[in-house]
């Protein structure tokens, strides 16, 4: 394909992925394709493919033209096996992360939630509290807690006896959440955020120091 010879191939294994059959109806495709492994099917499939380049060479030059852009190398297979491994891992991290230096980056993208924070804590009673202890896992590992009042948060990097809930995840995890890029409800389902104490409590992390997905 990379040269120009436009495929006729069966539907099978990663021949149904890489060739994409041709069709006159949206004009879409790089190749022709059969399904049945029959003597007949790959017949009609030959005779599309030459009734193609006798009827319509100009469809036959673009569908080659296809063939030869067509990326073939590891590199879209690779990305997505990286982004699947990391989404199912937490890593990506420098791996000599400090404490503190996980620490002050949450601090400071907490800080940019607050305009968020403050509409979700408008809607809650004058008494509410909320206490939350957060354990870093991996690089930067540590503890430190987050404190919700109706006048806003309070972050410190120390533990906090008789917190209402505790979560423990990577830093990669919390500063994705915080800016939107992952849900901490996908990393619960897998796993990947721990959650003891108030459940209930915990579910308000989503909004507090968490950024909606856009």
């Amino acid at each position: 394909m990379r040269y120009g010879t436009v495929p006729i191939v069966h539907e099978t294994g990663g021949l149904k992925d890489t060739v994409r059959p041709y069709s006159d109806f949206d004009g879409i495709g790089d190749g022709f394709s059969f399904s049945d492994y029959s003597s007949k099917a790959l017949m009609l499939a030959v005779d599309a493919a030459i009734k193609v380049y006798f009827a319509e060479h100009d469809v036959f030059e673009l569908i080659r033209s296809r063939c030869m852009k067509k990326d073939f190398s590891w590199k879209k297979s690779a990305q997505t096996y990286i982004k699947m491994y990391s989404d199912i891992c937490g890593s990506g991290s420098d791996p000599n992360v400090t404490f503190k230096d996980a620490y002050e980056a949450l601090e400071v993208i907490y800080e940019d939630l607050e305009d968020t924070r403050k509409e979700y804590l408008a809607e809650q009673p004058d008494d509410y509290l909320n206490v939350c202890q957060v354990r870093i896992e991996g690089p930067g590992e540590g503890t430190f807690y987050l404190k919700f009042t109706k006048k806003g948060m309070q972050m410190a990097p120390y533990s906090y006896l008789g917190a209402d809930v505790s979560i423990s995840t990577s830093f990669d995890n919390l500063y994705n959440m915080a800016i939107g890029t992952v849900s901490a409800d996908r990393l619960f389902v897998n796993g990947q955020l721990k959650v003891e104490g108030n459940i209930s409590k915990g579910a308000e992390m989503r909004f507090l120091i968490g950024k909606p997905k856009e």
